[in-house]
């Protein structure tokens, strides 16, 4: 639990989120 995330990690995450984000803003409009 202590290992700390790598750079790549993190970009994949904030890409994911920002894909997510996207894809609900279409479901909602």
């Amino acid at each position: 639990g202590s290992r700390q995330p790598s750079e790549n990690e993190l970009a994949i995450a904030q890409v994911q989120g920002l894909r997510v984000a996207e894809i609900a803003a279409k479901l909602k409009s």
